[in-house]
């Protein structure tokens, strides 16, 4: 993982180079019912291709058609790693801000020129038809990039004839290495400082000699890891003195880059950990911090708020960003200081940029409610432009969605003929729906019956948006407390609108004196009883997020260029002779999940075997994932996977759909 100059997020896994995120990624998460991964896991470098100088035999799939080409040779990424934004001051200023990646497997290293816009983020190579460098030498194993101190940068070699990871290694490739001795000849890997012809060499600065204010005054510096080291030392220094110094920094600044250190720096000098979150050890107390809610600020002067504040209106939107962020963190646990915040927002807001404005109401969901949602119906209409403002919007209104509706519709500046709107609503009753609670579920599901004498574009919007998340997630009628219409639909007055809603809405939902409610009751107790009483679900669970949640998700919800979901998935729900093949075997695309196709590159290529884990396991992470997220299939013990492994103890490659479809 590595970050760009404004701290934005890239990464990558095996087949996809470069992938990255427009924002922290515990804004979009928040919801715990309605996650979102807008803006996230963006495929920010679309072109996989490579250009290998020799034969790359040695990968663990070889023996697939689309792995190698004609000659032999890797033509896409297949282990791509330790991607690097270079920020340092000794190549040359166009590339400043590139995106280098190492491919072991490839023996070589990409070089990407990235280019960054409102809420965009997209790389292409810098060579269309070669690498930044590449070896003829097999074991030149590039694992690892990183800034040195002198503004260089310096690669890491393994230099090996393998590099697989154990447990997923293929007999493919094990007899290639064994074949072709790739197992012999380790520990001899190599550090390369990798310079620039006219860049020459410069001496590394002494930080620890340094005084403190000639940290701060680093954090204006051209090379990236002055500017990160100096911010680090400050931070870790903890001397809130040089706060002072770092308001009088911020006056005089030259870049943006190093406004938006100086403001990062306030923020750790003044961030602090609550007591409920400090765990006691022999050393001393450790700090936990498992959310921002474990974090809070030590005392500060308004001089410094006053500086933080007035950033917001810097004219770099990156600036802005950050000023927002830091203000939101110094703002946690006071009520005022949230008050000049949405203050300064409506005075930036309507000019801000995309940028700004998808910060502004990302914090906007973190500031104490009721007083927040109103500047947030107010930011709906041109929030709701952008799929990306609307997934912000919704993202800080867990409990509120119902609410929120109701504020709006009483809007009279919003036109429900808003194509951005509808979309809005639409995701709003879904998130509603989502919530365990069907207090809010009927308060919406009546106001559309109310509504149905003077239908509009805005109420379908609402009513798409119940049926659509009621077929994607629903096993059972959720419960209301009361009927939101007669049971009987005889009973209804003919009105298109009020029959669709009936129509649509009825095989969802159950309420006292609904004539299925009994059944419905008794139903819903069970499954939550059989829950609670299942003492084994919390091994179950641990053992799935330790080998599957990294591609699959926590939830099951699937990861973009990872893995399919599995919540829902017909493969989890039905047969488990095919489940189990699946769990031991591995899994190749194109598989189609939900009626949707997955294939590469939106997902890697293959699911890889998980056969080396015993078979307790394997039926512990089965089970899991056919009895969590409200799944009710039937339990996968240890005998079923034995049985299934000795039927199928000869197979060597993941299983295809059509391999599996004919399994009962």
């Amino acid at each position: 993982m590595t970050q760009d100059a404004h701290g934005r997020l890239f990464y990558n896994v095996n087949n996809s180079q470069l992938l990255g995120d427009l924002t922290p990624p515990n804004y979009m998460s928040r919801h715990r019912t309605y996650p979102s991964t807008a803006g996230l896991n963006l495929f920010v470098a679309a072109d996989q291709s490579v250009h290998t100088l020799r034969m790359n035999t040695a990968v663990n799939r070889g023996y697939l058609p689309e792995v190698l080409d004609d000659r032999g040779h890797l033509h896409v990424f297949a282990s791509s790693c330790s991607p690097l934004i270079y920020r340092g001051d000794h190549f040359p200023t166009g590339l400043s801000g590139n995106a280098f990646v190492c491919d072991p497997a490839a023996n070589l290293v990409k070089r990407n020129i990235l280019h960054t816009g409102p809420l965009h983020l997209s790389a292409e190579p810098a060579h269309p038809d070669r690498e930044f460098l590449a070896s003829t030498d097999e074991r030149f194993r590039p694992v690892a990039l990183t800034h040195g101190p002198d503004g260089a940068l310096w690669l890491l070699d393994m230099y090996r004839g393998i590099a697989q990871y154990g447990m997923f290694m293929t007999d493919y490739l094990r007899k290639e290495t064994l074949r072709r001795g790739l197992d012999q000849g380790i520990h001899q890997g190599r550090l390369y400082r990798i310079g620039h012809e006219s860049g020459g060499r410069r001496t590394p600065t002494q930080m620890s000699r340094r005084p403190p204010t000639e940290w701060v005054q680093l954090l204006d510096h051209n090379d990236g890891w002055l500017r990160q080291t100096a911010q680090r030392l400050l931070i870790q220094q903890g001397d809130q003195k040089m706060l002072d110094a770092l308001l009088r920094f911020m006056e005089r600044a030259t870049t943006s880059v190093g406004l938006e250190h100086a403001l990062w720096t306030i923020e750790g000098l003044l961030m602090s950990v609550e007591p409920a979150s400090l765990e006691a050890s022999p050393s001393g107390p450790i700090p936990i911090v498992s959310s921002v809610h474990a974090l809070g600020s030590r005392p500060f002067s308004q001089r410094v708020w006053k500086a933080c504040l007035g950033a917001m209106e810097h004219p770099d939107p990156m600036v802005q960003t950050a000023a927002i962020r830091v203000c939101e963190s110094l703002a946690r646990s006071s009520q005022s200081r949230a008050e000049d915040m949405m203050k300064q927002f409506r005075e930036i807001a309507w000019h801000a940029s995309e940028d700004v404005l998808f910060q502004i109401i990302l914090t906007l969901g973190n500031l104490p409610a009721p007083g927040n949602r109103a500047l947030m119906a107010e930011l709906a209409l041109e929030a709701s432009k952008h799929w990306l403002l609307r997934e912000a919007l919704i993202s800080g209104l867990e409990g509120f969605e119902w609410d929120f509706i109701s504020q709006l519709n009483e809007s009279k500046d919003l036109p429900s003929s808003s194509k951005g709107l509808q979309h809005l609503l639409h995701s709003l009753a879904e998130a509603t729906a989502s919530q365990s609670d069907g207090v809010d579920l009927g308060h919406l599901i009546k106001y559309l019956v109310d509504r149905s004498t003077s239908w509009n574009d805005a109420d379908a919007a609402l009513l798409d948006g119940l049926d659509r998340y009621f077929r994607a997630h629903s096993r059972g009628p959720r419960l209301l407390t009361q009927s939101p219409f007669p049971a009987k639909k005889d009973d209804l007055p003919w009105n298109p609108a009020l029959q669709s809603i009936h129509h649509r809405l009825s095989p969802w939902i159950s309420w006292p004196g609904h004539p299925h409610y009994a059944t419905a009751l008794e139903k819903a107790a069970k499954t939550r009883n059989e829950r609670m009483e299942d003492a084994s679900m919390a091994s179950h669970a641990e053992a799935y997020q330790m080998v599957c949640a990294g591609c699959h998700g926590s939830r099951g919800e699937g990861l973009k260029n990872q893995a399919p979901p599995l919540h829902q998935a017909d493969w989890v729900l039905g047969s488990k002779d095919r489940l189990i093949r699946i769990a031991l075997h591995g899994a190749q695309g194109p598989i189609h999940v939900g009626g949707q196709l997955y294939q590469s590159p939106d997902i890697l290529s293959e699911m890889p075997p998980l056969s080396v884990l015993e078979n307790e396991v394997l039926a512990s992470i089965l089970t899991y994932i056919r009895q969590a997220w409200g799944h009710a299939s039937d339990p996968i013990d240890s005998n079923e996977v034995s049985r299934v492994r000795a039927v199928t103890a000869g197979r060597q490659t993941p299983w295809t759909e059509k391999e599996l479809l004919s399994i009962p």
